[in-house]
């Protein structure tokens, strides 16, 4: 939380080898089965923000979103974080 709020505040310089390990944990962490469901939530922000900087990164993410929604033991948390993704999606067109 605090890393994705610093930067949506612009409070910390993301270089773009610094994004790339950002989206690299962030991606081991929402896939990580042992993740708490705050975590896994707080990952989904930071990566739909650095879609921004890494166009390859949608479509990935929008996949893997869905799938952890659809999955029989998702919980409520996990699920209401992928509709507030799809929502947001949704309005900006990508």
């Amino acid at each position: 939380k605090m890393l994705c709020d610093m930067m949506r505040r612009g409070t910390i310089d993301i270089t773009d080898d610094m994004a790339e390990k950002i989206t690299g944990k962030s991606f081991e962490l929402l896939i990580d089965p042992e993740t708490d469901v705050a975590i896994r939530v707080w990952q989904i922000e930071i990566l739909l923000d650095m879609r921004k900087r890494f166009e390859w990164l949608g479509a990935n993410l929008t996949d893997l979103v869905r799938a952890m929604s659809e999955k029989t033991d998702c919980t409520m948390g996990a699920a209401a974080a992928a509709r507030k993704y799809f929502r947001r999606i949704a309005k900006t067109g990508k």
